[in-house]
């Protein structure tokens, strides 16, 4: 189930459409508006969903719900009847109602509500519960819903309205992201596919028995770590990886056989890589233009290699790069610090920093 918060919808559906677009809900059914604001049922079109994105969550009886406090707010009676405190409705009394009370308190005041982590109430969410429980009539018994124009709301309070997403658009989000969400699991589930095809093949081969696999057990991604095949693995062993080069995020090389024009040549297959370990091998300045092509790069090991200050001024390309381990290499960390200023989020490493 994909979680939008009320007020996150209705960013989403200027991004998505344009607020008060007709939008098609599914292929072959008839287009479908969105209600203006004024046409809007007080309680089931405004309330509730304004109670359902920032508090059912907590005080619901849906499944994955709590019932905490004993409050609930997803019912009339559940509002009547309130919590351990207080009623949180008392229709007609907006002082007197404790769940308009707890959302004017100060965010760090233990009572406040939403708590702290959670997904805090926008103004015109709060305008709109004071109003509505203002506009009650006194008495326990529910009122007919109404629409906000019959009940006459001020110009500020449709003003408020129009702020927040509709029922309608809310469930329309929620369905363009389900299906977002379908679309990306099928087309990782036909990736992997793919991806298990060429990686079968390769675990053949005794070099890769155990150094390649998935990042996780769901992941398109792939791993390949030769920390036991130091003594080994040469070029032609890595140029082994070519079929599955575009799949591999994190590649561990430290040590190994690998010439740097075996480097400059394979490594740019390796388009997707965030995670690279030179360490101890032949990489020079050379084989930086190599990596300055990795865009996706942010962890980089080049302890014990032969660049300098010079090469290292090719990683500016890398705006991603978060970490960069330079320890027994030829550049300093005055080379080093010319770089962070290049790439203000980069963190340099010198061995005990």
């Amino acid at each position: 189930m994909v979680d939008l918060s009320y007020m996150q919808t209705k960013s989403l559906w200027i991004f998505l459409a344009g607020f008060g677009a007709v939008i098609f809900v599914g292929l072959g059914e008839e287009p479908k508006k969105f209600k203006a604001p004024e046409d809007r049922l007080a309680y089931a079109d405004v309330v509730v969903p304004i109670l359902q994105g920032k508090c059912y969550d907590c005080h619901g009886t849906g499944k994955d719900q709590k019932k905490k406090g004993g409050l609930l707010l997803d019912s009339w009676e559940g509002l009547l009847e309130g919590g351990e405190e207080a009623a949180a409705l008392v229709p007609g009394d907006v002082k007197e109602s404790f769940m308009i009370e707890v959302l004017l308190l100060p965010e760090d005041d233990d009572y406040h509500m939403p708590p702290k982590k959670k997904t805090q109430m926008e103004a015109p969410e709060i305008a709109l519960l004071e109003w509505w429980v203002g506009s009650l009539p006194k008495g326990s018994q529910q009122p007919k819903d109404q629409t906000l124009k019959e009940l006459n709301a001020p110009q500020s309070i449709l003003d408020a309205a129009a702020k927040l997403a509709s029922p309608e658009e809310l469930a329309a989000a929620r369905m363009a992201l389900e299906s977002a969400k379908k679309k990306a699991e099928d087309e990782a589930a036909a990736k992997r596919e793919a991806i298990d095809g060429a990686l079968n093949a390769l675990k053949r081969d005794e070099l890769f028995k155990t150094s390649l696999m998935y990042v996780s057990q769901d992941s398109t991604e792939l791993e390949f770590t030769a920390v036991s095949l130091r003594k080994s693995l040469n070029d032609e062993g890595f140029k082994k990886l070519a079929p599955i080069a575009d799949s591999l995020a994190t590649v561990k090389v430290g040590s190994t056989l690998i010439s740097e024009s075996v480097l400059i040549s394979e490594l740019p297959k390796m388009k997707n890589l965030t995670k690279l370990d030179l360490s101890q091998t032949e990489i020079g300045d050379g084989g930086l233009d190599a990596v300055a092509q990795l865009k996706e790069l942010e962890w980089l090991n080049l302890y014990g290699s032969k660049v300098t200050d010079v090469g290292l001024l090719k990683l500016k390309a890398l705006p991603k790069l978060q970490k960069l381990y330079l320890w027994d290499s030829k550049a300093t960390p005055e080379g080093a610090a010319a770089l962070e200023k290049e790439l203000p989020g980069l963190e340099t490493y010198f061995g005990v920093n």
